[in-house]
């Protein structure tokens, strides 16, 4: 499941809103982006474990909801907020990670795996251009920030709806 595209929108915009709407210099928001992309690290690996101890659904719901509360503070306008939100979205989505990627490949029998791979592949990147066209309609009304967070609302209700999926954890693999 290519789950980089969940919240491509949001990170996309993510440098656009640093130096336009919080007017950070250019070092700082590298430092930013190289410290959230260290912390996915520990994520990746505390949703692995949890996965494999608890299952998937519980916690891939989990990860992904608060991934978009904190993708949500990330631009919610404070200075602080943009730094905590995004290094905290990073981890948690780093978390979800290989909890969604197991989980994924577990839902679908054999034969059905790559053509549900494919499907899943062309559903987030149709998700990613529907989010990026929302917030560029948004934005000239709303603003950058507000346009972005009500676009996280999107990503809250998917991690929900997720909660609808089997679990897998545990259980032999369909044929």
């Amino acid at each position: 499941m290519p789950r980089q595209r969940v919240f491509e929108p949001v990170g996309g915009f993510g440098w656009i809103f640093a130096t336009r709407q919080r007017h950070f210099p250019t070092f700082w928001v590298s430092a930013v982006l190289l410290t959230s992309a260290t912390l996915a690290v520990p994520g990746y690996l505390l949703g692995g474990w949890l996965s494999d101890r608890f299952g998937r659904r519980i916690p891939g719901s989990v990860f992904w909801a608060l991934a978009s509360v904190f993708a949500a503070i990330t631009y919610s306008g404070l200075p602080a907020a943009y730094w905590a939100g995004n290094a905290t979205w990073t981890f948690m989505d780093g978390a979800a990670s290989p909890i969604t990627s197991a989980w994924f490949g577990e839902l679908f029998p054999t034969r059905a795996r790559a053509t549900a791979s494919a499907i899943g592949a062309v559903a987030a990147a149709m998700g990613g251009i529907v989010g990026l066209q929302l917030v560029g309609r948004m934005e000239p009304g709303f603003g950058l920030g507000p346009s972005i967070v009500l676009l996280t609302v999107a990503a809250f209700i998917g991690a929900l709806v997720l909660l609808f999926l089997p679990e897998t954890g545990g259980k032999p693999l369909p044929d």
